[in-house]
Formats: structure tokens, C-alpha cells, sequence
């Protein structure tokens, strides 16, 4: 970013515009991971976002968290495949996590499922292609 000086002279350099875009908005991406429970996708971040404060477009939103993750504001983890997705948390929020005694830790080799397909599969309401249990044994002897 450039700013003409006073005398209309010459430009002065006032930084770059991604930094202070980022610099701007940290401060609400660090209050909505400060609030997670567990390490987020970048959708989840948006389903957490805060009704009252504008929603950044998801292209924005993986922008500052590769910059927060660039800076060790924020930690990654996954390859961001379809069932290993990126997922973000502050380096912080891991030990308050795990004080917690109701903590579950990250179990490697699973695939990464949203907390409704881990509750539909652990109720055996739905099967992973989403047909009901019941109907996916009975297709399975025909």
C-alpha cells in the first residue's frame, strides 16, 4: 500500500495490503478458535463464525489460516484429501483440550468424519453410503 505525501510529491510505502488485511481480521479468526472445543475444518470455522460479524469468503478464510499457520499462530494437521481434511487450532487450546477429562484424542488411521457421521455409524441408523443399517444387510443376502 502507497499513500502521496503531503506535498503531493512522491509516495510513501505504508506496508502491504495482505498484511494489514490480516493483521485486521486475526483478531476474530483467533476468538472463534479460541472457542472450538476440537481442531476445526475451515468449514466448521465458518459454521462457528459469529452471526453478527461478516463471514469471510472460504478463499479468504484459507488465506489467513495459511499465513496464521506460516506465523505459528495456528496449528494444521491432515493432507486436506477428502477424508483427511485440514483441520486448525490454536498451539495453545491442545492442553486446555486435554486437561479436559472427557477428551478424545486424534485416532490415527480413521477416516476423518464429521461428529453426525460418527454419531449416525455409532447408532447404526445410517451406514457410510447413508442407507439405513437394516436395509444395507438385507440388500447384502439377496
Amino acid at each position: 500500500m502507497v499513500e502521496l505525501n503531503e506535498a503531493g510529491t512522491d509516495y510513501v510505502t505504508r506496508g502491504n495490503f495482505h498484511e494489514e488485511e490480516f493483521s485486521q481480521s486475526w483478531l476474530r479468526l483467533q476468538v472463534v478458535l479460541e472457542d472450538a472445543r476440537h481442531k476445526l475444518t475451515r468449514k466448521q470455522l465458518l459454521a462457528e463464525w459469529p452471526a453478527d460479524w461478516d463471514k469471510p469468503d472460504p478463499a479468504t478464510l484459507w488465506k489467513w489460516l495459511q499465513r496464521g499457520v506460516s506465523q505459528g499462530l495456528v496449528c494444521q494437521t491432515g493432507t486436506g484429501r477428502k477424508h483427511a481434511a485440514y483441520r486448525y487450532w490454536l498451539p495453545e487450546m491442545e492442553a486446555k483440550w486435554q486437561a479436559d477429562p472427557l477428551y478424545l484424542p486424534d485416532l490415527p488411521g480413521l477416516p476423518d468424519l464429521s461428529e453426525r457421521e460418527v454419531l449416525r455409524e455409532a447408532t447404526g441408523v445410517l451406514d457410510r453410503r447413508g442407507r439405513r443399517a437394516k436395509e444395507a444387510a438385507d440388500g447384502a443376502g439377496t
